[in-house]
């Protein structure tokens, strides 16, 4: 792991499972996060739990234990066990609460939902009614 694509050749090459294939990639793709100290944050184990998986975040870090410099003083054991403890937050809105401000199923409903998501994983996980209302606006009309 390196950060290049050389990990798809070893897969070919060892005809290893789907199942490794995604986890070699999930690392690959985050190696350069890894070197990172901001990688580390509780904050960002959360961010990542939720867009992954618990799993794949064990993945990152257990692989980190063998990258990281040591002077960095990171617990790997104290953030995997973070994780397995953790519960991984709901997304409190949905597309039913769109509608009530007028949205109708489609693209533009699913806009919206993929906005108020990233400010409200930005926002640690936390977003208020007030928010909500500030980012809805109006609907297109069609």
């Amino acid at each position: 792991m390196d950060g290049s694509n050389e990990y798809e050749y070893f897969c070919y090459k060892f005809k290893v499972s789907n199942n490794i294939k995604k986890r070699l990639k999930n690392i690959n793709d985050n190696y350069e996060n890894l070197k990172n100290i901001k990688f580390y944050s509780e904050e960002n184990i959360k961010r990542l739990t939720y867009l992954f998986s618990k799993k794949d975040v064990i993945d990152l870090l257990l692989f980190s234990a063998c990258e990281i410099d040591k002077d960095k003083k990171i617990n790997i054991s104290e953030l995997i066990n973070h994780v397995n403890t953790s519960e991984i937050p709901k997304f409190p809105i949905s597309g039913n609460y769109l509608k009530k401000y007028g949205y109708k199923s489609g693209e533009e409903l699913g806009k919206k939902l993929k906005f108020l998501e990233d400010k409200w994983i930005n926002n640690n996980f936390v977003i208020d009614n007030k928010t909500v209302e500030k980012y809805l606006g109006k609907p297109d009309q069609n």
